[in-house]
């Protein structure tokens, strides 16, 4: 099986405009700060290549790297069996994950984690807030600001 491993490229950010420091003051971020959370996705696809491999499985690792035609083209060229995908955001955006997902879909691809309307509705709290409250699930009051 042909299984292609699809992540989204990290992205350093300079401690100053990491999230981190701007929203807690204080938090002081080391010039070398590295966010495990966004770089962790390198040593991850990494780890998870090699158990394909070792099941057996030809892997072809691909980062989006925020060009939309070039994660066509990769799924027109290569016809992968199964995306294994990591991807969770795209043009430095979080929220746009779910076209990725939609991309795969479209393509008929299948892939691991969530739909994209699942990961569509999830990301926009207030909507996923208003879901759940329609159908008498409880879940803390919120404010859209």
């Amino acid at each position: 099986m042909r299984i292609a491993l699809i992540y989204n490229e990290p992205k350093h950010t300079e401690p100053e405009d990491h999230w981190l420091s701007r929203s807690r003051a204080e938090v002081e971020l080391e010039k070398d700060f590295r966010d495990a959370s966004e770089f962790g996705v390198l040593e991850e696809s990494e780890v998870i290549a090699d158990a394909i491999r070792q099941d057996g499985h030809e892997v072809l690792v691909f980062s989006v790297d925020d060009d939309i035609h070039r994660l066509i083209t990769f799924l027109d060229i290569e016809k992968p069996d199964l995306v294994f995908n990591l991807c969770e955001a795209v043009l430095g955006k979080a929220s746009l994950e779910m076209a990725i997902a939609g991309i795969y879909e479209l393509y008929d691809v299948p892939y691991t984690g969530s739909q994209a309307i699942a990961l569509g509705i999830s990301l926009n709290k207030g909507l996923a807030k208003a879901i759940l409250k329609a159908n008498d699930i409880p879940t803390p009051a919120f404010v859209i600001v």
